[in-house]
């Protein structure tokens, strides 16, 4: 049993908020094969090779619906990242979001669909000035600069400007973050 509860423990830092979905749906499809495929009992029936083959298809079945992801309940509609946004917003006293993102990078697109694609993320963004920089040219000089000036050394990270135009360094983010987590370096941006 304690090494099962390791085991989910280590997943809370693999999936995030989804070790459960994930959890459930390798115990379901570990349920189907064992009564499908593994198990010599006989079901209390006439046609128990039928009623065998309905239930672990019934298994098979919630455990690919509850592994497929959630579809994002929002979208932020970002800009495109430049250091002339940056500026206007802290003329206006504005704080910035800037999520460094490239389409080659599958930990990007999770953040995306399931911390920006959050409802609660997506309404606690509202205020923000929402910059996303394309990183996915690696050869280029541009994206070079960007990088080193931001200090970006993996992807995706995410960093948050407070509305007197300073970085909060201690808010960044790389790698992916739970929506809940994420909601909470939200709010301590001034």
């Amino acid at each position: 049993m304690l090494g099962v509860a390791g085991m989910v423990w280590v997943l809370t830092f693999v999936f995030l908020d989804e070790p459960l979905f994930r959890l459930v749906a390798l115990i379901l499809l570990g349920g189907g094969l064992l009564i499908g495929v593994f198990s010599r009992g006989e079901f209390p029936t006439r046609r128990p090779q039928l009623l065998r083959g309905l239930v672990t298809t019934g298994f098979v079945v919630l455990a690919a619906w509850q592994w497929v992801p959630p579809k994002p309940e929002a979208s932020v509609a970002w800009e495109p990242y430049s250091l002339a946004a940056i500026e206007r917003a802290a003329a206006n006293g504005q704080p910035v979001i800037i999520d460094f993102f490239a389409e080659w990078c599958p930990p990007c697109h999770e953040l995306d669909r399931r911390v920006f694609g959050n409802k609660e993320v997506a309404a606690a963004l509202e205020g923000f000035v929402k910059l996303r920089a394309d990183l996915t040219d690696q050869n280029s000089p541009a994206n070079a600069v960007i990088s080193e000036r931001h200090a970006v050394m993996a992807l995706p990270t995410v960093i948050l400007i407070g509305s007197d135009g300073r970085e909060r360094t201690s808010l960044r983010v790389i790698g992916l973050e739970s929506p809940s987590r994420f909601l909470a370096r939200l709010r301590a941006v001034p």
